[in-house]
């Protein structure tokens, strides 16, 4: 399960994927539209603030991912979705994706 949301400077793809029986891993990417270059953000300090009532349902965090029940995902999917459609938020979001690049702490993937 995926969605696709299109901001000023980046795409966005939240979805979540296959983990064990009981679990999926949950991740919410962002690609910079002019490099194509891509990161998953789960671990950005702007997206775990907005999830900090969520995070305790979090079983593990692994690269970018969180590991989470299945029944939890379509909640985070949609929460996502409302966030990145705050245009102010996307706003901010963005300008901290832009100054996360800038330290090298994107994951510099190739799309």
């Amino acid at each position: 399960m995926m969605q696709k949301i299109t901001g000023r400077k980046y795409k966005f793809e939240v979805g979540y994927v296959n983990g064990d029986s009981n679990t999926m891993k949950f991740f919410i990417k962002a690609i910079c539209k002019k490099t194509k270059r891509y990161s998953c953000i789960c671990n950005l300090n702007t997206i775990l603030s907005e999830y900090r009532t969520s995070i305790k349902n979090i079983s593990q965090m692994i690269d970018s991912t969180w590991i989470v029940k299945k029944s939890l995902c379509p909640k985070l999917v949609k929460n996502t979705r409302e966030l990145l459609f705050d245009k102010e938020y996307l706003k901010y979001l963005e300008r901290h994706l832009d100054y996360d690049r800038q330290l090298g702490e994107w994951e510099n993937r190739n799309n």
